[in-house]
């Protein structure tokens, strides 16, 4: 189930609202395949409250295991160094994704400290730009 790791799932068109919200504000890059006008994905950096670098990032389903969530965000982390080089990238899971577990391991993030967030076991792993 597609925010599983969520909090749950949505309905289709609440979630087209959020991901266009979001776009529309600048603050919300939309992944799509080449040729194609779906949005397939979003990814983010935002400032945490702590004013650290927050990656946040969200798939379609019948786009996992292809590689695009790694090639998006390999893609985001090599702009955000030219810009942000030597700063912390953080990024958060539920220890039970392990997909996207292994995902960030395959990005280079090395995993952090473990907490317990919205009731469930949390990852937070970082990476240096």
């Amino acid at each position: 189930m597609v925010r599983a790791f969520l909090g749950g799932e949505i309905a289709h068109a609440e979630a087209l609202r959020r991901v266009d919200a979001r776009i529309a504000a600048g603050d919300l890059l939309a992944v799509r395949l080449l040729g194609d006008t779906r949005i397939v994905g979003a990814v983010s950096v935002g400032n945490t409250r702590d004013r650290r670098l927050e990656l946040a990032y969200l798939f379609a389903a019948d786009t996992w295991r292809k590689g695009y969530a790694t090639e998006s965000i390999h893609s985001l982390i090599g702009a955000l160094r030219m810009e942000h080089g030597g700063a912390q990238l953080f990024a958060t899971t539920q220890a039970a994704n392990v997909a996207s577990r292994r995902l960030l391991a395959r990005l280079g993030f090395s995993e952090g400290p473990q907490f317990v967030e919205f009731g469930e076991e949390q990852i937070m792993f970082s990476l240096t730009l």
